[in-house]
């Protein structure tokens, strides 16, 4: 038996996908699918948000609203990088989860998808990861999405200091976010 909850949920889903792929036409498709319509992500909680207060909205609402996020061109490109490379925020949450050791916040299947990330990497050749997504601000990365790819590659520079802003670079396959919509988005 379908439940009611599932029908509009699925209903829902399929509708933001339409509008949405239009409002980030632009966007590559890993992007769009990882970040913007990730079922628990930032983006549909804020185009669910944005509909309760604006019902009648279309497309071009919808781009009005999150057009700094529209805008942002993205590149793919295999990063050499460690800590002292992200932002502040991103470097204290790295070390708050002990590079994946920890879990504070509760975060679902947590322990099962860090071992599979840290299995996959035994095999996989360094910067061939599935990309994760980052916003550059020019100097500095902030992690948006593939927080448990990111931990288990950066801890592989873990070259036994205490700092981990001084251990070696690593490759790191990632999906880069720039240009002048960035600092509009950059929080």
């Amino acid at each position: 038996m379908v439940l009611l909850v599932e029908l509009l949920s699925a209903s829902f889903l399929n509708k933001a996908y339409e509008v949405l792929r239009q409002v980030f036409d632009n966007m590559p498709d890993d992007v769009f699918d990882d970040f913007i319509m990730a079922e628990e992500g930032f983006f549909l909680k804020e185009y669910q948000k944005f509909l309760k207060k604006n019902p009648t909205a279309d497309a071009d609402d919808v781009y009005e609203e999150f057009s700094d996020w529209a805008d942002i061109k993205w590149k793919r490109k295999v990063l050499e990088v460690n800590p002292k490379d992200f932002t502040k925020k991103n470097q204290k949450k790295f070390s708050q989860r002990n590079y994946g050791n920890k879990n504070p916040d509760g975060i679902k299947d947590d322990e099962a998808r860090i071992e599979f990330q840290r299995n996959l990497m035994k095999t996989t050749k360094p910067g061939t990861n599935e990309a994760v997504i980052v916003l550059n601000s020019g100097s500095t990365y902030k992690l948006m999405e593939g927080w448990h790819r990111t931990m288990v590659i950066l801890s592989l520079g873990d070259n036994g200091d205490a700092n981990p802003t001084k251990w070696n670079k690593v490759k790191l396959n990632a999906w880069i976010g720039t240009g002048p919509g960035v600092s509009g988005v950059w929080k």
